[in-house]
Order: C-alpha cells, then structure tokens, then sequence
C-alpha cells in the first residue's frame, strides 16, 4: 500500500488505533473541557462529544504548518511520514503541537460543547459525559478504508459503552454520530445502542415542550455533508432555525441534500491542504454571495474550513455553529 494511501491516512489511524483519538492527544486533554461542570460521568443516556470541537482550535496550527511546508515546495506526504517515523520511536509531534500557543490567541472551538451542555440543562435532559473514559468512533479509519482496523475499534468502541451501562448516545459531531448510528450495526451484530445527532434529539425535546426562541439577526446556512447525506438531517436544522423568532435565514442553491463540500473530511485538510483550501474559498464565496455576515453551520471541521476560506478572501464573515445560536436563542418556557 506503500505510495498509495497518504501517509496522512496512516497518521490518523495510528493515532486512534494507539492513542483513543484522533490527534493522538492524551485523554485528559480531550476530556479537560468539561472540568468543573458537575457533569455525572455515568448514566443511561450520555452526550457523546467525540473527538473534534475540543481539538480544532490545535488543529489549526497543525494545518497552518502543513500548508506552510507544501507552499515552500516539501512534499507533504514526505513530511507526514516524518512525523510518523517520529511517533514510532516515542516522540508524539502532534502532542508537543498541543502545547504551542494557539494561533489566535484563545480557542474558539470548545465553547460549542460548553453551549451544548447548557441547552441540554436549559431543557431539562438528564445526561452524562464519560469524560476520559469516552472513546472514540473510529470514523476516519472507516472512511480511509482500514475496515479491518476499523472493526476491532467498533468492537472495542461498543463493548466499552455498554460495559459502563449506555443505552442512549446523543451524539454532538457528525461524523461520530453517523457512525455510531448508521455503520457500527453493519459491524456489530446485535446492536442496541438507541442514537440520536444532538439537534435531531433537540428538535423532538422542542415538539414536546413549549419553549421560547427568539435571535433577531440575519444568517446563511452551510450543510455538513454529514449531516445533509448521511445522517439526512438538513431538515431537522431548518426546523429548528425555523421556531427561532426574529432570525432570517438566507439559503444558496447548493444547501442541504445538494449542499457543497467545505474541503474538509477524510483527511483531505492533512493530505492535501493546498486542493482543501480551495475548496473552502469557494464555498465561502457562495455563502457570503447572499449578503449577511454570518455562516451558521454544524460541524467542527466545517467551521474550521470556511474560516480559513474567509480568512483568505479577507472577509469579515463570522462563523458559528447551530448549537451556539440555538443556547443564545433559548430564552424559557413560553
């Protein structure tokens, strides 16, 4: 397989296959951002935060380096291997990463799980994190076509769940969540975990309870492909954007079932970040083509995405997931 799968692929899977994750961070870093919540670390029903939002604002500086090595002339799947053969003799570059100051000066990432724990606690769901006994999906591995790898993370993955007495995940990030949901029971024979994407659970608390949403402001939205086609939740959004009082919503042609890819997603932003780039400035021009200055999407690799494609248009477009806008929008009971 040597020169055909980039060796981002492989990177990533000996990160989650060895490290639980995908960044081959330490738990505890994955698991630091719900500290001093009060969150029970067992339950029933549990808000499965994967891998993604926590880690993005990391993610960040990672592909800035990346984009910084292809643009100078290195071969980037040259330098991923660099990193690899770094990683099999102990030395963890992407955790020495972590530790550098992020780029921006503050992540801007991780207050999505914060928001979404608020608008769990706003309407009244019982739920639980595992913190870091919270492993993760697997998901890319499954996409980079390392099935073998990829069943005995299910296996393992499923095992443990149920060990620590889940029944019911409400998953926060796409990708997790469709996997856990739509790929794990071609896997698994005998699958019973009950597994709803955040905003679809959302969305069936909000039929049952009259709650109040009011956000007055003026948005666009950009579909996960995730979301849009594999989970095919895209009209879930649009039903809750469409409860929110005061909030406009301005779609492009390319939105939910035919939405437009952001470039990121199966490693593309780690094996080719020059073609990703693109990619995200074009979609950034088709959303800011409807005149707000605000992108409201789903998904912590899309966010990052099209705020590098704003960042290299110049546009001053703030990008901001559905959850955020849903806490700021729950004002209380009607």
């Amino acid at each position: 397989m040597k020169g055909v799968v980039p060796q981002g692929h492989f990177l990533l899977r000996d990160n989650i296959v060895k490290k639980d994750n995908l960044f081959g961070l330490p738990k505890k870093e994955k698991a630091k951002w719900a500290k001093g919540l009060g969150l029970p670390s067992r339950g029933e029903r549990i808000l499965f935060a994967g891998c993604g939002y926590q880690y993005m604002a990391y993610a960040e500086t990672l592909l800035e380096s990346v984009r910084n090595v292809e643009s100078k002339g290195v071969d980037v799947d040259r330098a991923v291997s660099f990193v690899r053969t770094f990683q099999k003799v102990g030395l963890n570059l992407a955790g020495l990463m972590a530790k550098l100051p992020l780029r921006k000066g503050e992540d801007s990432y991780t207050p999505v799980l914060l928001d979404a724990v608020q608008v769990l606690r706003k309407l009244g769901v019982n739920f639980a994190y595992l913190g870091e006994e919270e492993p993760c999906c697997g998901s890319p591995i499954y996409y980079s076509g390392f099935l073998k790898d990829f069943s005995r993370k299910a296996e393992e993955t499923y095992g443990q769940l149920k060990s620590l007495g889940v029944r019911e995940v409400i998953g926060l990030v796409p990708a997790c969540t469709n996997t856990l949901k739509n790929v794990y029971p071609k896997y698994i024979e005998d699958y019973d975990l009950k597994v709803e994407y955040f905003l679809e659970f959302v969305a069936r608390v909000l039929r049952e309870k009259k709650v109040k949403l009011r956000f007055d402001g003026e948005i666009t939205v950009h579909d996960p492909c995730q979301v849009a086609r594999y989970l095919e939740l895209s009209h879930v959004l649009r039903e809750i954007l469409g409860k929110i009082e005061g909030l406009k919503v301005r779609e492009v042609a390319t939105s939910m079932e035919a939405t437009a890819c952001c470039g990121g997603g199966g490693g593309m932003e780690l094996t080719y970040p020059e073609l990703s780039l693109k990619v995200a400035v074009n979609r950034v021009k088709e959303l800011a083509s409807t005149g707000v200055d605000t992108i409201v999407t789903c998904c912590p690799g899309c966010m990052l995405q099209l705020r590098e494609g704003a960042k290299i248009l110049g546009l001053n477009l703030k990008v901001v997931d559905a959850v955020q806008l849903l806490n700021a929008a729950l004002v209380g009971e009607a």
